[in-house]
């Protein structure tokens, strides 16, 4: 029977009267010494009910018992929490607690069985299928009798013989075929081509160089910050956004790809030419003589 991975604890367990009976016979650590025979009957004896060799000594070194051998049993046994069976013994709480998770499990290790079996049978029978059959003539792999005894190709044969082939094709057919088993080496049969394209952190990098004239210098927060701006955006708006963040001055600016996950909306669209003025306001205009004669001041 398949073992549990873990087992059900009552949660009155602590205050019910046969631990405390049991506390009383083996001390205050009566529980940790339930909890540890339950764990070691989940693991080896899921049927709640161990008749293995010198089951005593077994069940009382699975629950780390460091007293008199026989003792714990005892306690167990006298508190209700354990009974004897002949030669074994059974945990009276298990087929009411455990019952059903321990069916699920030995169900559930049947269907992987079972799964592994057929998986297993269906690979021998694809293996059977492409062996070649025996050809009724001449196997293509050896060569004509030599006194009445097939002789196998040398392996130099082979490989002159494909020079000779390659020898017979124009240049360009040769050049054709290596740039095809290039380009689809090591690829499985759903799996595209790679792609020649640079990483999207490189041309961020790249943008950073060209309109700061200094390197990027990458951190821990910086894959978070990619993934959050990959979950926003696709790749092209991204840089756009961050060539607008690194342009900008003053509010906005971004030094850390963090700083665009923040100014991700106020960068939607590209700022307007700043010429030193204020929004709203006409630009100013240099003062001159006739500015200091008396009289009104002109707004400037």
């Amino acid at each position: 029977m398949a073992c549990l991975p873990w087992f059900k604890l009552p949660t009155a367990l602590p205050s019910d009267p046969r631990v405390r009976a049991l506390e009383r016979a083996v001390g205050p650590a009566a529980l940790a010494y339930l909890v540890r025979l339950r764990a070691w009957l989940a693991s080896y004896a899921p049927s709640g009910r161990y008749s293995g060799p010198e089951p005593v000594h077994a069940l009382e070194r699975g629950c780390e018992w460091g007293g008199e051998e026989g003792a714990l049993v005892e306690a167990l046994v006298h508190a209700g929490l354990l009974a004897r069976e002949g030669e074994a013994l059974v945990d009276l709480e298990w087929a009411e607690e455990q019952a059903v998770h321990a069916e699920r499990a030995a169900s559930e290790a049947a269907r992987k069985r079972a799964a592994r079996a057929a998986k297993k049978a269906a690979a021998d029978s694809a293996a059977r299928a492409n062996v070649p059959a025996a050809s009724a003539g001449r196997p293509a792999d050896v060569l004509p009798q030599s006194h009445g005894r097939p002789t196998a190709v040398p392996p130099e044969k082979e490989i002159e013989k494909e020079r000779e082939t390659e020898k017979k094709q124009p240049p360009h057919a040769r050049e054709g075929e290596q740039a095809q088993s290039l380009g689809q080496q090591d690829l499985l049969p759903h799996e595209p081509p790679p792609s020649t394209e640079p990483a999207l952190g490189d041309l961020l990098d790249a943008d950073f160089q060209a309109l700061r004239g200094a390197e990027y210098r990458r951190d821990r927060s910086d894959p978070a910050a990619m993934g959050e701006l990959l979950a926003r955006g696709a790749p092209a708006e991204i840089r756009r956004r961050w060539r607008i963040g690194i342009a900008v001055t003053g509010y906005g600016r971004c030094s850390k790809w963090a700083d665009l996950v923040r100014f991700w909306n106020d960068h939607a669209t590209a700022p307007p030419e700043r010429s030193g003025a204020r929004p709203g306001k006409p630009p100013a205009r240099s003062l001159n003589r006739d500015d200091y004669r008396e009289g009104p001041v002109e707004a400037l």
